[in-house]
């Protein structure tokens, strides 16, 4: 909770915004919600509200428009390793020239419900080219040190259980 006021000597102020409308501000006012909801800053005489980059959101939600995903793609000409970014979620991978080796982020850090999607978008796993996915360390995938993607387009959606991974 952050608390605002107007600028000093009894001065007041109209809040804008984008929709709605407001009066004269002359006294101090509140902006809250709890973590994970509202991101406030203040710059001179600017206050920005916004959400912060990691929103938790409770109950059910419904969203009226496309989701768009973060896809990051592989390409074994350039790299033959790969791990795992906390900001990835699909991962699309063209084994054309090599073999792939992806290690999970920890699932301890990935924490429980993370998804990852990864993806033989070039056709080439099952062509002697196939992607091994590896948990971090000791971790495993299904009770498995790793799996293969090695079908051709074939593909593999993992969720964190906070302590490894499961296949869905």
């Amino acid at each position: 909770m952050r608390q605002f006021s107007g600028g000093g000597g009894g001065s007041s102020w109209t809040p804008a915004a984008d929709s709605g409308s407001g009066s004269a501000v002359t006294t101090a006012f509140t902006l809250s919600g709890t973590a994970n909801e509202i991101a406030t800053s203040v710059s001179g005489t600017t206050v920005t509200v916004g959400m912060p980059n990691d929103v938790t959101i409770a109950g059910v939600s419904t969203l009226a428009g496309a989701v768009k995903i973060k896809r990051t793609a592989i390409d074994t000409a350039s790299d033959t390793t790969y791990t795992v970014a906390a900001a990835d979620h699909y991962i699309g991978v063209d084994t054309g020239t090599a073999a792939l080796a992806i290690t999970l982020q920890a699932a301890a850090t990935a924490g429980a419900g993370r998804l990852i999607y990864i993806k033989d978008e070039s056709g080439d796993a099952g062509s002697g080219q196939p992607i091994t996915v590896s948990g971090d360390g000791s971790e495993t995938i299904d009770g498995s040190a790793a799996k293969l993607i090695s079908s051709d387009y074939g593909n593999l959606y993992l969720i964190s259980t906070g302590a490894g991974w499961a296949i869905l």
